[in-house]
């Protein structure tokens, strides 16, 4: 086998290496960096669904309990998405949440989502405080 041979293997190995870690480690990581703003986006959204009494309309509230049940999907579908080792390591950079804090915001979402057409504002800012508390996000 030649050195250009070997070159063009070489090349080969490292580009499939680049599109593994690409697909499976920095993807997932992305995909979750892009969630958490999603989150924090509709709770700024629908902050006068959480804080008002209700002083929305009907159409408007359905949609923040749409969005909200969405959000807390999607967050339970992230507890599976990245794969373990991938975790573990983002765990130690502390670049993703712990299982825990994520059942947590995927529970406070649905609660919040439950709480839209009822009148206890003051539960509904307490949902608020536990997603940003467990997404590590400065109020």
């Amino acid at each position: 086998m030649g050195e250009v041979d070997s070159t063009v293997i070489a090349g080969v190995i490292i580009f499939v290496a680049g599109q593994i870690i690409s697909k499976f480690a920095i993807e997932p990581l992305v995909e979750w960096q892009k969630l958490r703003g999603e989150i924090v986006h509709a709770i700024h959204y629908y902050a006068n669904v959480y804080v008002a009494e209700d002083g929305h309309s009907r159409e408007y509230g359905e949609r923040a309990v749409g969005t909200y049940r969405d959000l807390a999907g999607r967050v339970w579908q992230q507890v599976y998405y990245v794969p373990l080792p991938v975790y573990l390591v983002a765990r130690l950079f502390r670049s993703i949440p712990s299982k825990q804090a994520l059942r947590e915001v995927a529970a406070s979402l649905t609660g919040l989502s439950n709480s839209v057409f009822r009148d206890d504002g003051l539960l509904r800012q307490q949902y608020r405080a536990e997603i940003y508390r467990a997404l590590r996000i400065k109020q």
